[in-house]
């Protein structure tokens, strides 16, 4: 019984540990502001922000003001002597919902890929967490401390990055649609 007591507190404490991390608000607007003006807005955001709007959305659904896109981020990190090297790319996910007066977004999904075109190949770290300890994984001349480094600055990346792309959407939020009155 004592067994089964720790293990099931061990679980939830690794579960607790391996959270993945994830930036989520819901934030109030004009309350006149319709959904449908909300979601015009949040896609013509997705197309000026990330370039190419088409690429980057996974879904549009227009019935329900919802858009779902995958985009990346660079990944650079500090290595030996300081200098800035490529270590890849981290992948993440923006959803955008939008309700009358008010619109929810959530980024997350926020996934490390490795940059294999160098002489010394970075891995693919994987799904990034609130783990305070780095995933195992192989990077030449990489002890432990090098390794739970590489671990913070890209957790450090996906904050960062997540802030600009919250302050871009939320400036895109407020302001008018563009009219055809030309």
């Amino acid at each position: 019984m004592c067994l089964l007591l720790i293990s099931g507190f061990t679980k939830a404490q690794s579960d607790t540990l391996n959270t993945p991390i994830e930036f989520s608000a819901i934030t109030q607007v004009d309350s006149s502001i319709k959904a449908e003006e909300l979601y015009r807005r949040a896609k013509r955001w997705v197309g000026d922000y990330f370039k190419s709007g088409k690429d980057v959305i996974q879904i549009d659904d227009k019935d329900n003001y919802e858009i779902v896109g995958r985009g990346w981020m660079p990944a650079p990190i500090e290595a030996l002597g300081g200098i800035t090297q490529n270590s890849g790319v981290i992948w993440f996910k923006v959803h955008i919902y939008c309700k009358q007066g008010r619109y929810k977004y959530t980024i997350n999904d926020f996934v490390h890929e490795g940059e294999k075109a160098v002489k010394y190949p970075w891995p693919d770290i994987g799904l990034l967490t609130t783990n305070p300890e780095p995933p195992e994984f192989y990077l030449a001349f990489c002890g432990p401390k090098l390794k739970t480094k590489l671990w913070e600055n890209l957790k450090d990346d996906a904050k960062s990055n997540s802030q600009l792309i919250i302050t871009s959407l939320t400036k895109a939020m407020v302001q008018t649609s563009p009219t055809d009155n030309w």
